[in-house]
């Protein structure tokens, strides 16, 4: 789902969050510059898309640690449930700012 969110201070839009669900992952906005926002009677806002799984879904990445000096990487799996990831607290949708 695209969300909107106020940005307040243009370094906001170099954020990254991530979703307690999802740890894993990060998310950002779609635009880099206060520019490339949209505007809306003088307030700005940035905008994301969320993850939408209808269902169950499994993700496998790499993870890298360091033992006694030595990197070992490690395979990591996990299984995501349905439902929605990614949501920024704040953000809004289109109806909100319409």
């Amino acid at each position: 789902m695209k969300y909107y969110f106020k940005i307040e201070d243009p370094e906001e839009l170099k954020s990254s969050w991530s979703d307690e669900n999802a740890l894993f992952m990060a998310w950002t906005f779609d635009q880099n510059t206060i520019e490339e926002c949209i505007n809306i009677d003088g307030v700005f806002y940035a905008t994301y898309e969320s993850m939408e799984l209808s269902e169950e879904k499994e993700f496998k990445y790499l993870s890298y640690q360091q033992n006694r000096g030595v990197e070992q990487e490690n395979l990591i799996q996990v299984t995501l449930p349905a439902g929605e990831y990614g949501v920024r607290e704040f953000s809004l949708t289109l109806q909100d700012i319409s």
